[in-house]
């Protein structure tokens, strides 16, 4: 268990801030803006994986 590490995506001009419920996954495109603020307390682990597909168009 942590407190902060929050994921936070701009896709766009909005910041979203990714769901920390247990068992979800984020995707979103690499070239997305993207942070994870400080963690406060405790210990965060992530996983990070890359798909290749055909070009975005």
């Amino acid at each position: 268990s942590y407190e902060g590490g929050d994921l936070e995506v701009m896709p766009g001009a909005q910041v979203l801030s990714a769901s920390r419920a247990q068992g979800c996954v984020s995707i979103f495109p690499s070239f997305a803006l993207h942070q994870v603020v400080p963690v406060q307390h405790g210990v965060r682990h992530s996983l990070t994986l890359w798909a290749h597909g055909p070009a975005f168009r």
